[in-house]
């Protein structure tokens, strides 16, 4: 019968003890550090901690069926995240779901109301006409300066 070689990998093998109070000593240290810092609560996500979720559904206007696009389904995700940021909350998240539909979750902490609000609004831009215009060069405006002449020096 052949002896077992006695080298440097069959000492680690022959030893699992070594390895398990390794993990052990770890462990205990990081049980100990969370305990150390006071933080002993994990923090939940909002699937388990609660929040708001809103879904927003795009309806296209009679006749213009096309406008539901992704290009579009994008701008308008982008538009509501720096609306919800606007709000000051954190780990929201804005995202698409299936063709039509964009999902609004919202951590518990924020006002629900108030971010139903400012997500569910729809932007309008409005145009007034111009009255009346400043004419340019009129008195106290500035004449435009003589530009430097001259060569450059070393």
């Amino acid at each position: 019968m052949a002896t077992p070689k006695k080298g440097r990998n069959a000492s680690a093998q022959s030893k699992p003890g070594r390895s398990l109070a390794l993990i052990l000593i770890a462990i205990a240290a990081l049980t100990g550090g969370m305990f150390a810092s006071g933080h002993t609560k994990p923090r939940l996500g909002i699937d388990l901690a609660g929040g708001t979720s809103i879904t927003l559904r795009a309806v296209p206007e009679a006749g213009n069926e096309a406008a539901i696009n992704k290009t579009n389904m994008d701008t308008a995700v982008s538009i509501m995240e720096r609306r919800v940021n606007g709000l000051g909350v954190s780990e929201s998240e804005v995202q698409t779901q299936g063709r039509e539909n964009i999902i609004v979750n919202i951590p518990k902490g924020t006002n629900s109301e108030q971010a139903r609000k400012q997500v569910g609004t729809t932007a309008k831009l409005y145009f007034r006409p111009v009255l009346a215009t400043e004419i340019a060069g009129g008195k106290g405006a500035a004449s435009p300066s003589p530009s430097p002449t001259g060569s450059p020096t070393d």
